[in-house]
């Protein structure tokens, strides 16, 4: 077992600041930073992306911290995704598939099921896409192409202290760090024209750290609330541009403000397996994303709506495999932080979900899978058809722990 903790650790300081995935073509935005992230946990988006009030006693919360006071052992998470993208224009018709991967968490309960620390890494924003554009207007004929690369990633500390078994509160310290670059070609039909190519490289680090706070309530036997704030906060940026045409570099320091980040949710038990619940996510990148102090035009408050449901597995040991499983659905709107053919992108789709127990139950690999769309053809010139496989182990080990109930 201690080969498999050292493996771990290995990983999740490794993989999640190295990793890329196609990000969505909306994303291509200058200075956008790329797709937003939405931290939820396999087992949440299998039931639509709903976490803030769903306390899970197997796999980490990845949204709602406070809740990791409720982990009875010491847990590792980590986590990948495939994904595929069909983009559709007025003209084309373009598709994409890869995997990545998404981060890791653990948790150490140091007394059992009041006080808790952890820490993870996971990624924020994904930046890989690329585009074409032909018969540019600059009077000899040439096209324009542009791709983009890159990952910010956060790096999260929390602690976290339930004073009873109906309540919980928890305290994030996080780090915002990572490289994003773009790559301009304008390339001339005429070859007496020379390429014109221009490269922009960004790097993130952050210049203090970032504060955040959640909490959970349950408020009667069938019904909880949960919260998460997400203080506003400022990075550093080294950025670069070179022209690779003329060999020339400039070299610029700068800073980027991160707007607040609100979610909240609930959840509704009516029956002993059945708990139904959903999360409203809110950030303000329009007024709170700035570069040097300046708004970044084609920016678009983000929001995200995700409702569902789940089924959980029965506490009688001798029964079914499929009677120990937990079975999740569930749908999610929202509205992405960018704008294209300056109209809102709206997004929405389906989720479906498994959780398979692994000795005994007290670790599980829970599978989601959300089929979804972004944009429409006529109001932004643009739309997107996506599909995701998220795969997440978690495995619950007693490493050191108090029980002081």
């Amino acid at each position: 077992m201690q080969k498999i903790k050292t493996i771990f650790i290995i990983i999740l300081f490794i993989l999640p600041t190295t990793s890329f995935s196609e990000s969505s073509v909306f994303a291509l935005t200058k200075k956008s930073l790329g797709e937003h992230h939405y931290p939820y946990s396999a087992a949440a988006l299998g039931r639509g992306g709903f976490a803030m009030a769903f306390p899970d006693s197997v796999q980490i919360n990845q949204v709602n911290f406070s809740l990791w006071s409720f982990m009875p052992r010491t847990t590792f998470t980590l986590e990948m995704m495939y994904q595929g993208l069909g983009t559709e224009s007025k003209t084309d018709q373009i598709s994409s598939y890869d995997g990545t991967f998404l981060g890791g968490y653990l948790t150490i309960p140091l007394i059992q099921h009041k006080m808790a620390i952890g820490f993870g890494i996971q990624p924020s924003s994904f930046n890989n896409q690329g585009f074409l554009i032909q018969n540019l207007g600059v009077g000899a004929p040439a096209e324009q192409t542009i791709k983009t690369k890159g990952t910010l990633s956060e790096v999260q500390v929390a602690a976290t202290y339930a004073p009873n078994e109906r309540m919980s509160f928890g305290v994030l310290m996080y780090y915002i760090l990572g490289k994003i670059t773009d790559n301009t070609t304008i390339t001339y039909a005429d070859r007496d024209y020379a390429s014109i190519i221009i490269e922009n490289q960004y790097q993130f680090y952050g210049l203090a750290p970032s504060f955040g706070v959640s909490g959970f309530y349950r408020m009667f036997d069938w019904l909880s609330l949960g919260g998460r704030l997400k203080i506003p906060t400022k990075v550093k940026v080294f950025s670069k541009q070179k022209s690779l045409t003329t060999n020339k570099t400039i070299d610029r320091d700068q800073k980027v403000s991160f707007p607040v980040n609100i979610t909240v949710g609930f959840s509704i038990q009516p029956f002993e397996r059945l708990i139904l619940g959903g999360d409203i996510d809110y950030i303000d990148w329009k007024n709170g994303y700035l570069f040097n102090g300046l708004p970044i035009s084609q920016m678009n408050n983000n929001f995200r709506i995700g409702a569902g449901f789940e089924y959980l597995p029965s506490k009688r040991r001798l029964t079914s495999y499929g009677d120990k499983m937990n079975y999740r659905a569930g749908a999610f709107f929202g509205q992405m932080n960018f704008l294209a053919n300056d109209e809102t992108i709206n997004e929405y789709g389906i989720s479906l979900g498994l959780g398979l127990p692994i000795r005994s139950g007290n670790s599980r690999v829970d599978v989601a899978f959300q089929l979804g769309q972004r944009g429409d053809l006529g109001t932004n010139n643009l739309s997107e058809k996506f599909f995701r496989l998220n795969l997440q182990v978690s495995a619950n080990e007693l490493w050191f722990v108090r029980d002081d109930r």
